[in-house]
């Protein structure tokens, strides 16, 4: 692979699920044969080869475009190409001639929604997976809040794995939630910002989440409306519960984009998205959200 590209940190590997490609700001052609885009960084335009032999998904964000010879040569190649937002909510998407998408993922899933048990016992491991993310994170991040030392918490951790219905484990998320929530505000603090920014930034960063959640389940060619625990619509329900599993990040992302010295802080939300996108792409969050979507769902072994 070129090396040039691979400097780039626009390409995120999923290990055997070959790569998955986010380009923002380029020009996708065909030049010799190759697919390749151009971009240009300080002053100079310069041209990067595509890997698309070894790539899965193409992520194309904002001020990018394609030519039809590309997308025809990815399209033949079993490429998805999928247009983005700068929070990564899906604008359109173009499948593969011989699409590989609708596959056995989605027919697994299908399988397992099909009995009340199995759905209930796939919320309850969604929400152990989004826990034990949460308490990673924190630690991760150097914000010295270990969730694991919350007893309450812990506790509502516990209704959750004792109930028998979806409409229960709703219940002791929405305790879940509003406690962590509380304890990460007193924990980092919030005296100082203005709270009503600090809430919209809250929105923003769960938009984008949402945006992310999206493009992993079109990757895997699971349906959004294959709902496990969140939403009755028939676009977004299993979208809203994959972003749950990294959602986590949203409280402490939004008080640390107030903070001059740390790696989030933002001027606005139009700059927060752009260090959100340049996150992901650095701490492999795709691939960390691809795995435990994988894992989630119960879909390993399939």
């Amino acid at each position: 692979m070129n090396k040039e590209f691979k400097k780039s940190k626009k390409i995120i590997n999923l290990s055997k699920r070959g790569y998955i490609v986010y380009l923002t700001k380029s020009k996708i052609s065909v030049n010799e044969g190759n697919v390749v885009y151009v971009q240009k960084q300080e002053n100079q335009i310069l041209t990067f080869n595509i890997p698309y032999l070894n790539t899965q998904v193409l992520i194309l964000g904002y001020g990018t475009s394609i030519s039809n010879q590309a997308a025809s040569i990815l399209s033949e190649n079993n490429i998805m190409v999928i247009f983005v937002s700068n929070t990564f909510n899906i604008h359109a998407i173009i499948t593969p001639d011989n699409s590989k998408f609708i596959n056995k993922y989605a027919i697994a899933l299908t399988e397992k929604l099909y009995l009340e048990s199995k759905k209930i016992d796939l919320a309850k491991n969604l929400f152990k997976i989004r826990h034990s993310f949460n308490n990673l994170f924190l630690q991760k991040e150097h914000l010295e809040i270990f969730i694991t030392d919350y007893p309450e918490l812990e506790k509502e951790l516990k209704k959750i794995d004792e109930v028998t219905t979806i409409e229960k484990i709703l219940g002791h998320e929405g305790s879940y939630v509003k406690i962590l929530k509380h304890k990460i505000e007193k924990e980092i603090g919030i005296n100082d910002i203005d709270y009503e920014e600090y809430q919209n930034r809250i929105i923003a960063i769960n938009s984008f989440f949402y945006g992310m959640a999206g493009v992993v389940l079109s990757t895997l060619g699971i349906p959004y409306y294959l709902h496990i625990y969140h939403g009755r619509t028939n676009n977004g329900s299993l979208k809203y519960d994959i972003a749950d599993l990294i959602k986590g990040l949203s409280v402490p992302i939004a008080i640390e984009s107030f903070n001059k010295k740390s790696i989030f802080y933002s001027e606005n939300i139009n700059h927060l998205y752009k260090i959100l996108s340049d996150y992901s792409i650095d701490n492999h969050l795709f691939q960390i959200l691809f795995d435990l979507t994988i894992e989630g769902l119960d879909l390993k072994n399939v």
